[in-house]
């Protein structure tokens, strides 16, 4: 197990102690809560405490998904995801074997999650977005303005 994934375990133990606490969710029940905000930012304040300094937020949407949050970071050169509440996208009651948080590549998890039984439409809250080059080319980080069109 590498150290990354150790520290995403013991940020995540710290996540639901805290985070079910104030929402009186036993830790045992919280990977299959709804509390993904604010456990995904327990998370990262645990993780950026402990030295790792390159942990995003994400949040996505699904026909069936207002909002939902996890973490992506790399390890190894490549990104990883780390979600905590993922379990509460399963289908079916969670099997005792399942990890707590839903953690690796994209299509790491995605299959993982997609064999454990989350739902085919929820599967894209883990999907890559696919941005035209275009799109990148005319960001301004890449030193073009954007010109706003008056009457």
């Amino acid at each position: 197990m590498s150290e990354l994934v150790t520290l995403i375990n013991a940020a995540a133990d710290h996540a639901y102690q805290e985070i079910g606490a104030g929402y009186h969710i036993a830790p045992a029940n919280m990977p299959r809560s709804r509390t993904c905000r604010m456990t995904t930012l327990a998370m990262k304040w645990y993780l950026e405490d402990q030295g790792v300094t390159d942990v995003m937020t994400e949040v996505r949407s699904t026909v069936l998904t207002r909002e939902h949050y996890y973490l992506t970071m790399r390890d190894a050169g490549q990104l990883v995801l780390a979600d905590p509440t993922w379990q509460q996208f399963l289908t079916r009651k969670a099997d005792e074997g399942l990890p707590n948080v839903l953690f690796g590549t994209r299509e790491e998890a995605i299959a993982f999650a997609e064999n454990s039984g989350v739902h085919q439409l929820d599967l894209k809250l883990w999907t890559p977005v696919d941005v035209p080059q275009q799109a990148i080319d005319d960001h301004p980080s890449n030193g073009h303005q954007i010109i706003a069109k008056t009457s």
